[in-house]
């Protein structure tokens, strides 16, 4: 973005602002008459900035940065010490636990009708409603 305005002034800079002028000349003879371009080295110091910003351009534009990961943290989590056993002479604590019922058997088969896998129990298919036969 930077590089295409000083491209412009820069070429603007080697030609434009020229008089007709002593081109070559000694001991306050002149050898040679022609254009003289006073602000070329102007017009010069633009287009290596032109170039540098162009070849940095191309360089920023194809890297991409290292892309860093967190390293992993440790935590310690202490575990706390399992309880002291209760005393030698203590009364224990009897605490009666009912059993879990029982969980019903479930029998999946595959409707002809539609293919859907449901629960045989049920009598009829989950998805399409037809019977069991």
């Amino acid at each position: 973005m930077l590089s295409v305005p000083l491209a412009v002034v820069g070429i603007l800079f080697q030609f434009y602002p020229s008089h007709h002028g002593c081109t070559a000349g000694a001991f306050g003879y002149c050898f040679s008459m022609g254009d003289i371009h006073p602000y070329a080295w102007v017009g010069d110091f633009l287009l290596v900035f032109f170039g540098l910003f162009v070849v940095l351009g191309l360089a920023f534009f194809f890297w991409t940065p290292e892309q860093s990961y967190p390293s992993p943290q440790v935590w310690y989590v202490p575990v706390p010490p399992p309880p002291p056993p209760p005393p030698a002479g203590a009364a224990s604590v009897i605490v009666q636990v009912q059993q879990a019922p029982a969980v019903a058997p479930k029998v999946l088969m595959t409707c002809r009708h539609c293919g859907n896998v449901f629960d045989v129990t049920l009598g009829r298919c989950n998805r399409c409603g037809a019977p069991l036969s």
